[in-house]
């Protein structure tokens, strides 16, 4: 089964008041390394692809970075971004995560089926199942860690999700703390 673009869905720049399509964006502007970096950890079903690209969201644009794994019934994707300080404190944690949320399943014309509050490593976050309609299914759990917004995700077939290598994946996620 072949889906939507994976890069169409599981996006932080879904964390936008108009989750349409963004036109091409310009060089990001970096914002300032935070003292310390969360991560988002987890084991991979096999070889991963790293790349960083500029992503247009309500806060300007940022640096959206993805590891995915992909195979022919889906992708694994892990995503973080770095958000400027006066964006992050003029939301609550779960007006992003609405955003995030409604953003993922408008980018693939879906719609949200589940969400629900989660907590990893000592952080809530929220999960997120996203129908689209078309035998695709979704699901994303976000964390905001200081200004720091994670994803990770699976887009597959409703049938995968409930697959071990699925649950594996999300069993093994893990927000570790690395030193700058």
């Amino acid at each position: 089964m072949r889906l939507p673009a994976v890069a169409a869905l599981l996006v932080l720049g879904a964390c936008s008041d108009d989750p349409q399509p963004a036109a091409p964006v310009q060089q990001p502007a970096r914002a300032p390394a935070p003292e310390s970096a969360w991560v988002l950890q987890a084991h991979f079903p096999g070889p991963t692809r790293h790349d960083v690209a500029p992503i247009q969201t309500p806060a300007g644009v940022l640096e959206r970075h993805t590891e995915r794994f992909e195979d022919e019934d889906g992708a694994f994707v892990l995503q973080w971004a770095d958000y400027p300080q006066a964006y992050v404190t003029k939301l609550s944690r779960d007006s992003i995560y609405d955003h995030a949320g409604l953003g993922a399943a408008a980018a693939v014309g879906g719609k949200v089926t589940r969400s629900s509050p989660l907590e990893l490593s000592g952080f809530v976050g929220r999960e997120v199942f996203v129908d689209d309609g078309r035998g695709g299914a979704y699901r994303s759990q976000f964390f905001l860690v200081d200004r720091r917004l994670h994803l990770a995700g699976v887009a597959t077939s409703p049938a995968r999700l409930a697959e071990p290598i699925v649950r594996d994946f999300f069993g093994s996620l893990r927000l570790v703390q690395t030193p700058r």
